[in-house]
């Protein structure tokens, strides 16, 4: 895990957890709802998406506003739906609801087949902060289309990849990306898996 920036979501080897990268700080929220930090960045990662964040646009949003809200319409926060935004959002919620999947071994199965038995948790008045990104329809494949976040408590004891959540007070800010590199493992495992399957 490289510190390439200090905003940014992904997970740790063996898909051991969901990790929120805040303020330059590397947290991972694991199966059982447990947060580490990450202190060892010598760690690897088959998935991590970063960005040097500076909060360029920002807006409150009205309380109530859900995530199945931003889901369904995202330019009522966005400028444009056809670049990648870096996004923060911080402040009270009135409920969220992550998930973290645990640890896992080979043979591996697929994200679809986990998330089907994937461990969930509920927070009800938690301010905390949501990091993820934004990215447009012409990116799936390379990156998650459509909103990604994953979400950290004030108090760093919960979190995970978001999954539901509705405000009470709370600020979007985002940072449009222009740029995007995309690294590729240098592993023996990343070269001989068939990813047409």
């Amino acid at each position: 895990m490289a510190p390439l920036g200090n905003l940014g979501l992904g997970t740790v080897d063996h898909f051991d957890g969901e990790v929120v990268l805040l303020d330059g700080q590397f947290h991972v929220i694991r199966g059982d709802g447990h947060v580490d930090s990450i202190a060892d960045l010598s760690i690897t990662s088959p998935f991590l998406e970063v960005e040097s964040f500076h909060g360029d646009l920002s807006r409150k949003l009205p309380p109530g506003t859900t995530y199945g809200q931003l889901q369904q319409s995202p330019l009522d926060v966005l400028p444009t739906q056809n670049i990648i935004y870096a996004v923060k959002l911080e402040g009270v919620f009135q409920s969220v609801k992550t998930r973290s999947i645990p640890r896992q071994s080979k043979p591996y199965v697929p994200l679809s087949a986990l998330t089907k038995n994937q461990p969930t948790f509920e927070f009800t008045n938690v301010t905390g902060t949501m990091v993820g990104f934004w990215s447009p329809p012409s990116s799936k494949g390379v990156a998650l289309a459509g909103w990604h976040l994953h979400f950290l408590t004030a108090d760093q004891r919960g979190g995970g990849h978001v999954l539901e959540f509705t405000t009470q007070d709370a600020v979007i800010k985002m940072d449009e990306c222009h740029e995007f590199h995309w690294l590729i493992p240098a592993s023996d495992d990343f070269r001989h898996t068939d990813f047409t399957k």
